[in-house]
């Protein structure tokens, strides 16, 4: 999801917004993920297409025509940490939220999938 966003001091920035896992509370049913994320991107108007083409340079470099996706990089530590390395040049801000579902209190309350 792509969200415009305004803050008090008049200025427009663009938050980029994705989640990993599922809403199903009961973590040990098949298929079911231990933690729920949810992570952002959020970038100035201004500075967004520069960062389009800062990590469009990185996803070229490292992942030539495919998406940029963790699991394509395997256990090879040192070309992870290449291009953590490189993404931590970028200007942007990075927010995630993540919820160790396992650890959710069933008896209070938070029992309903619709949680998230």
């Amino acid at each position: 999801m792509i969200f415009l966003i305004k803050n008090s001091m008049d200025s427009k920035n663009f938050a980029y917004i994705d989640e990993s896992g599922n809403s199903d509370l009961d973590a040990m049913k098949e298929g079911a993920s231990n933690y729920f994320i949810v992570s952002a991107v959020i970038v100035s108007v201004t500075k967004e297409r520069k960062l389009a083409q800062d990590a469009g340079a990185i996803r070229k470099k490292y992942f030539q025509s495919g998406e940029i996706k963790s699991s394509s990089v395997g256990n090879n530590k040192s070309r992870r940490a290449k291009i953590l390395n490189a993404i931590n040049k970028l200007d942007f801000k990075f927010y995630a939220l993540c919820v160790n579902k396992g650890r959710i209190k069933k008896t209070a309350g938070y029992s309903s999938k619709n949680l998230f």
